[in-house]
């Protein structure tokens, strides 16, 4: 303990700096005003904190580990600034006359609340005490070792996929079990099997909380055998996976007590929002204000941290962790690589199809497009075909601008399939939330900025960003099937902040901004090119910029450099279909060999009630996890519409209701809006549903596909909301009820599409590199426990919306205010 508490010392520097940092640069206070009493008395409530907790927490979970208790510094750290000691002290002691509201209190009761859940609830499976701890020696005679695995010179047990050791467990009880292995990071499938039951978890060997395995199902049993299945699956298939070394067993070890930032900030919230509500409601109204220099500092600091963001990422990928980032080209094997991989190589040798080797009988066939004629005949799975040769289908545009000035920069290495995931999510990311900052300005006249921030945050979630960095378990590599959607959504996101930034700009950058969207608008078609059906979105927008102030032929001077820009990209896209396809139209779609013919598939009217039902209405699977996260899986569902084969597992839109306030739309309009500005934001939507229509028509259904559409629709909802509160800024009686229903939805909302990031058709498995948010998996429950333990999550989560709810309907409703 002593250890955690010197610990927290470094933690309290560097929170103390961020927060007075923020009120020296934003409340232009001076380093005399913060470094007075009140840093001391934030010192001494954190360290008192500090005791408190981690005594609790070292007593209850007494072999809880240094690093798990690490995020609790930030829990004590907001907690000393709830209590403000120095406000009491005066208060109390002093007798000055201060104030101190008793909302404090309240938040005071609701940090103790959220602390006992979490030392209790959240990690009840480290309560078995009052089991018979064994610590197993790897030379006993109690342990089995077949399929390859060995006892090692060092007294080490070597594992190879689907090693597998049975241990004699006459006599003892089981709970749970725990394993330590040598420092790799695999994907490793752990099985139990005894006489009468076989279940599986999923192991990462470098994090030791995934090693603990509650296996209470078992009880009493003469025998356990466990195998471990490696998976080799990483993205880069010419890697090979780390040898495999278990170091020790123990039955029935304690669980260590695992600290869930997310999941505190997530139940103080909803507690919080429970109890606050109708103060917040009424304060909401009256904090409307005119659009400000507020929006432009916000956008400003956005951008400061998008671009500290890059570059740290940059030196991450060249420098520190080059050897996990990067693959030196010229020892890739390209014939058993992936796509992009082929396609940057076809790129350093001029060529225009894939470096790759067709079969004749391939050539041969007279329908090589038919998936029954290609029985028996060795080909590339997903690859388009056309003329004898091999093409990627893939839009290009990561390999121009990430791929390339890597090579260059590094010296002729190449980033991974997960490396240009993750720069597409970084960017997809800030320009989501710089698009949304444009849009409130150009939208609205009135709004609330801390609302709007949390909107922003929100919005993260609701257009599934982390989702785009994705890794699926089996052999196929799901993340080039992502990398399209991460650049796609990327420039339609950097071309909707362009224009929306010309669209506020009144000087000579306007023509700066339409250039500059000129070229994201061609990138965006190099990468995922039906998000081009978004552009009805912006035309509007741009039709009254030309025509604004009735000069067209003055502000038509400003359009020049983007029209050139645009017309050459179309020109050089339709030159790249025909030089390849013979068509300036096709991208390759029409010739992949894959699980249908695509050269046949016509568009049908019935493809629009598949897109409706699918990717908007269908329900999710109830989840029961053995590893935390999702709570709700992707379901499966045919309906005699299907217009294409590929049918898989989704989930609807609609499912997070917040997306069903587009349906508004036409109520969030003042009187005096012109006709430019409702058509684009009615037009949005409508994108989302054409654009997954087309998808439903010519690619099928699958939870990856969501990604065309949450984004646009997230981008859509908070343009609806903001709007809303924008109409009715001087109605109290619509208001106020109208923020209770809207933040009570949009929490649901926020909360059912960060789970639905986990969901393992494409899911977060336990790479350090892919799984971004794999460590967040437990926000639910105990990682790795009982199938069932995690349910129990239901009443509480229950007794919290129901308080929510109760609270909103004790308002008059929002209809009957509406005018």
């Amino acid at each position: 303990m002593l250890i955690d508490l010197a610990i927290t010392l470094p933690f309290f520097i560097l929170f103390a700096l961020i927060e007075n940092a923020y009120y020296i640069i934003f409340k232009k206070k001076t380093i005399k005003e913060i470094l007075s009493f009140n840093l001391l008395f934030d010192f001494i409530s954190y360290f008192i904190i500090s005791v408190i907790t981690l005594g609790i927490i070292h007593i209850v979970f007494p072999h809880t580990s240094h690093v798990n208790l690490l995020p609790i510094n930030f829990f004590n750290y907001i907690l000393a600034k709830v209590i403000n000691l120095e406000t009491l002290y005066k208060k109390v002691v002093k007798k000055e006359n201060k104030e101190y509201k008793s909302s404090r209190f309240a938040l005071l009761g609701i940090f103790i609340i959220s602390f006992i859940l979490e030392v209790s609830y959240f990690n009840f499976q480290g309560f078995n005490q009052h089991y018979k701890k064994e610590t197993i020696s790897l030379t006993s005679e109690k342990i089995k070792l077949s399929n390859g695995a060995k006892l090692t010179d060092e007294g080490l047990i070597y594992i190879p996929s689907d090693g597998t050791i049975t241990i004699d467990t006459t006599d003892i009880t089981l709970k749970n079990i725990y394993f330590t292995f040598n420092n790799v990071s695999l994907n490793v499938e752990t099985y139990f099997k005894t006489s009468s039951q076989e279940f599986s978890f999923l192991t990462n060997p470098k994090t030791d909380l995934y090693n603990y395995m509650d296996i209470g199902r078992v009880g009493e049993t003469q025998s356990l055998q466990i195998r471990f299945n490696i998976k080799n699956d990483h993205e880069d298939k010419y890697f090979k996976n780390p040898d495999l070394y278990l170091k020790s067993i123990t039955l029935n070890a304690q669980m260590p007590f695992a600290f869930n930032t997310i999941r505190q900030v997530c139940i103080i919230s909803l507690l919080s929002l429970i109890v606050f509500l109708p103060t917040i409601s009424k304060k909401f109204g009256q904090s409307l204000k005119n659009n400000d220099s507020s929006y432009k500092k916000l956008e400003y600091g956005l951008l400061c941290i998008f671009g500290i963001t890059l570059l740290a990422y940059l030196i991450s990928v060249l420098f520190i962790f080059k050897d996990k980032f990067l693959v030196q080209y010229s020892s890739i094997d390209i014939q058993n690589s992936n796509i992009y991989f082929q396609q940057f190589d076809a790129v350093m040798k001029n060529r225009l199809s894939l470096d790759l080797p067709v079969d004749d009988r391939l050539i041969a066939l007279p329908n090589p497009y038919d998936t029954n004629s290609r029985n028996g005949i060795p080909y590339y799975w997903d690859h388009a075909f056309y003329n004898g040769k091999y093409y990627c289908y893939y839009g290009i545009a990561p390999v121009i601008l990430f791929m390339l000035p890597v090579y260059y920069i590094s010296g002729g290495y190449i980033p991974s399939i997960a490396s240009i995931q993750q720069m597409g999510m970084i960017i997809s990311l800030f320009g989501l939330l710089l698009a949304e900052i444009e849009a409130v300005k150009a939208f609205t006249k009135k709004n609330n900025l801390k609302f709007t921030a949390f909107l922003l945050l929100c919005s993260i979630s609701l257009s599934l960003t982390f989702y785009i960095t994705s890794y699926k378990t089996g052999y196929y590599v799901e993340g080039i099937y992502h990398i399209p959607y991460a650049y796609g959504i990327a420039n339609m996101f950097l071309t909707f902040f362009f224009v929306l930034k010309a669209y506020n700009s009144k000087t000579n950058s306007r023509i700066t901004y339409l250039t500059l969207s000129a070229v994201t608008i061609v990138l965006l078609v190099l990468s995922r090119p039906n998000l081009i059906v978004t552009f009805i979105f912006l035309a509007p927008l741009y039709l009254k910029m030309l025509f604004e102030n009735k000069a067209w032929k003055k502000n038509i001077i400003k359009f020049i450099p983007c029209f050139a820009i645009v017309i050459v990209g179309a020109i050089g896209v339709m030159l790249f279909n025909k030089a390849r396809f013979n068509s300036f139209f096709e991208f390759g779609q029409s010739y992949q060999l894959t699980v249908t013919d695509q050269t046949n598939l016509p568009f049908s009217s019935k493809a629009l009630i598949s897109a409706i039902f699918h990717f908007y209405l269908q329900l999710p699977a109830f989840c029961n996890s053995t590893n935390g996260m999702p709570f709700f899986d992707a379901s499966y569902c045919y309906i005699s519409m299907e217009t294409h084969p590929y049918t898989s597992y989704t989930i609807g839109l609609f499912f997070a209701p917040i997306f069903l306030v587009c349906f508004a739309i036409p109520l969030c309009f003042r009187k005096e809006e012109d006709n430019y500005i409702k058509s684009s934001i009615i037009l949005l939507p409508i994108a989302s549903l054409i654009i997954s229509t087309i998808t439903a028509s010519y690619a099928g259904i699958c939870v990856r596909y969501n990604l065309d559409i949450f984004p646009i629709m997230a981008f859509s909802t908070f343009i609806t909301i903001s709007k809303l509160f924008d109409k009715y800024s001087d109605n109290k009686k619509v208001i106020e009820p109208l923020f209770k229903v809207i933040i009570f939805v949009l929490i649901i909302s926020t909360i059912i599409c960060f789970d639905y990031i986990f969901v393992r058709f494409d899911g977060l498995t336990g790479e350090d590199v892919n799984g971004l948010l794999f460590h967040y998996t437990s926000f639910w429950g105990h990682y790795n426990t009982s199938p069932y333990s995690n349910s129990f999550i239901i009443p509480l989560v229950s007794l919290i919306l129901v308080a929510i709810t109760s609270n909103i309907l004790t308002e008059k409703k929002v209809i009957n205010n509406i005018q």
